[in-house]
Order: C-alpha cells, then sequence, then structure tokens
C-alpha cells in the first residue's frame, strides 16, 4: 500500500512539473488558416507602443518577444522597430511571430510561406515568440 501512495505521490509530482515546463514556452502553431493558406498568413512590421506621439512611447526603441503569451512570461529578446515578422498564431491580444534572427537571415528563410496539410508547432530555422498585437502594423495577408 506504501508503495502505491509513493508511486502515486511521484506521478503528481512529475505531472505537476510538466505542467510547468509547459507552460515555459509556447511555439506558435503554423496551419490555422487552412491547407490553401500559407503557414503563416500574413506578415507584419513592428511599431513599438501604438500612441507613437507620446513622449514615453518616443522612448521605447525596441518591444519585448515572450516565450508564451503572457506579460509574465519570460523574455526571449527585444525588436526593434521596423523588424518584419510573419504573423502566424494568436491568443488573446497576443501575436505568435516568427522572425528571422542571426547573420544572414531574410524574411522568406523561416520556411513559413507556402501551405501545409495540418496545425503543428513551428520547427524552422527562425526565432519565434509571442509579442503583444497592438505592437504590430500589418503589411500584408
Amino acid at each position: 500500500m506504501r508503495l502505491a501512495a509513493g508511486f502515486a505521490a511521484l506521478a503528481a509530482l512529475l505531472s505537476s512539473s510538466l505542467a510547468a515546463q509547459d507552460r515555459d514556452e509556447q511555439i506558435p502553431v503554423l496551419g490555422l488558416e487552412g491547407a490553401e493558406a500559407d503557414a503563416c498568413a500574413a506578415i507584419g512590421r513592428i511599431t513599438g507602443l501604438a500612441d507613437t506621439n507620446s513622449f514615453s512611447a518616443s522612448l521605447d526603441t525596441s518591444i519585448p518577444v515572450r516565450s508564451y503569451p503572457d506579460e509574465g512570461a519570460a523574455e526571449k529578446e527585444r525588436l526593434s522597430r521596423s523588424t518584419i515578422v510573419w504573423l502566424c498564431d494568436h491568443e488573446g491580444r497576443w501575436q505568435g511571430v516568427v522572425y528571422p534572427s542571426g547573420p544572414y537571415q531574410e524574411i522568406g528563410d523561416c520556411r513559413v510561406s507556402t501551405p501545409i496539410a495540418e496545425p503543428e508547432p513551428y520547427t524552422g530555422p527562425c526565432a519565434y515568440g509571442w509579442v503583444l498585437a497592438r505592437n504590430i502594423s500589418l503589411i500584408a495577408g
């Protein structure tokens, strides 16, 4: 009986640990617009805060990319204004983005501009994360 209780406790601990690990990162999902559309449906540009005429907005030169759609999520990196990103996923006021990062990468290097059969998490060569949608202007899509 004690062995069974020990296994149950271990299973509960493992389950809660996996749930926390799942929340460490949420990979944007591609193909949400269906098999006939590009894997990521649109392209956007980082604009910074929505009110670009305010004094505080003029001080912001970059915005955070989060590991999952929440302001308390870890900051993966910061994107400067005018950075071009693929708009792939969304959750509430958050946009799941894919973007070139590192030397010699172009927006076309991200491998999301063709259709995929079924939705799947992004696994390509570019960086990804979550940005507040108010900080993005739609360019195409």
